[in-house]
């Protein structure tokens, strides 16, 4: 995925990021939680398959990005509801890269084809998901929100939690629990990527002959996984409440710092 926008140092650089990221050693060796690490390598692929569809077509990649994304779907539905926005727009944003000689009617046609992506996603997972929501009327779905652990609003996390540094002593603990956080030393190497882009940006503009070098800095690339950062983090913190009220499903993610899960990736790829 990295190295479909940079080059191979960088692109290492990506890879440990994210897999040495707090959240997965937390998710792996405290929780347990297998369905979701099983998950957690399925989102590059998916993302990769999706971009190279958006901007190359061809049936090889959609039958990647369907599979890709129909895996996710059915390893972990929760991890798929709050991965799959970041998927759809990473297909759209991808539609900026076209070569300027593609028509329109070839970019409308290739975000209809993402979107229809999307969908066969889900068609093809309904057996799995449709019974669950049809069904949630008369089952006790209400015993997976039992307070204080098992709500959202029981677990929110702060901002200096999320970018906590690694701890230097651990505790007496057999099995002492890793950070639920993104990690400081992420973050470090991520903010030069968002000056450096905007430095570039600011230089090609001064010289209009360079206005084609605009995504050598791959600032629309970098800026869509900020962005993305940024609004994951914010929805992990308690000023996010009203949208934990009002946006439907999301009451059943049950735990904000779940979003720690792709917040991962998008940082890395920053």
């Amino acid at each position: 995925l990295a190295r479909d926008h940079f080059s191979k140092a960088a692109s290492l650089v990506t890879a440990v990021s994210f897999m040495y990221a707090p959240y997965l050693a937390y998710d792996i060796l405290f929780r347990g939680n297998l369905a979701e690490t099983m998950a957690w390598p399925l989102m590059p692929l998916a993302l990769w398959a999706m971009g190279r569809l958006a901007r190359e077509g061809g049936w090889r990649y959609v039958l990647a990005t369907t599979l890709s994304y129909t895996a996710i779907l059915l390893m972990h539905n929760v991890f798929a509801l709050i991965f799959s926005p970041l998927l759809g727009l990473y297909g759209i944003m991808n539609l900026s890269f076209l070569r300027k000689q593609e028509s329109t009617s070839e970019t409308i046609r290739r975000f209809i084809l993402i979107s229809t992506i999307l969908a066969l996603g889900l068609g093809i997972t309904t057996f799995f998901w449709l019974p669950a929501l049809i069904e949630r009327a008369i089952v006790h779905s209400d015993r997976l929100l039992v307070p204080p652990v098992f709500v959202y609003w029981g677990n929110f996390v702060t901002l200096s939690e999320i970018f906590t540094p690694p701890p230097i002593v651990y505790s007496d603990l057999l099995n002492p629990s890793p950070m639920r956080a993104l990690g400081l030393v992420p973050l470090l190497l991520a903010l030069p990527a968002v000056v450096l882009g905007w430095r570039c940006k600011r230089q090609v503009a001064s010289n209009k002959s360079q206005v084609g070098q605009l995504a050598t800095c791959n600032l629309p690339l970098v800026t869509f996984f900020a962005g993305a950062t940024a609004v994951y983090t914010l929805l992990m913190l308690s000023i996010s409440t009203p949208v934990w009220e009002n946006l439907p499903l999301i009451e059943f993610v049950q735990f904000p710092w779940r979003l720690l899960g792709p917040a991962a990736l998008t940082l890395a790829m920053v």
